[in-house]
């Protein structure tokens, strides 16, 4: 296993911690072009 798959994994574990109600809809989020 990579350390990518490792990532991945852990995002989706502290993601399902967050509750619906307090997530940002996808829609809202900045486009990767907007970060930097």
């Amino acid at each position: 296993m990579g350390w990518e798959e490792l990532v991945a994994q852990k995002r989706k574990a502290l993601a399902e911690l967050i509750p619906e109600k307090w997530r940002i809809p996808a829609d809202k989020l900045p486009v990767d072009s907007q970060h930097s």
